[in-house]
């Protein structure tokens, strides 16, 4: 378990701030959120900002998710978690 965080953003497709805080937690696989308005779905980088899903990389998961565990991961086990997590988020 790591950190987790309730923001107020704006959806990166239309713009529309959300009318519900929205939930971050990378390392419960809790870093996207669909927009109420357009029903985009859209990342939150470790930044806080709303980022589109085509945009994102393997490299925004995998900080996210660094930034915010208190776990001790290896290298390898963090990068088959974000790939991982990236495929599910990329809808495969």
């Amino acid at each position: 378990m790591g950190d987790r965080y309730y923001l107020e953003l704006k959806c990166a497709y239309c713009g529309k701030k959300q009318n519900e805080d929205v939930y971050y937690a990378p390392t419960c696989a809790l870093e996207t959120f669909k927009c109420d308005k357009c029903m985009s779905t859209n990342f939150i980088t470790s930044n806080f900002q709303a980022k589109k899903i085509e945009d994102v990389t393997l490299e925004d998961v995998e900080i996210g998710f660094e930034s915010t565990t208190n776990a001790s991961w290896t290298d390898d086990e963090i990068k088959r978690i974000c790939r991982d997590r990236l495929r599910e988020i990329n809808g495969g």
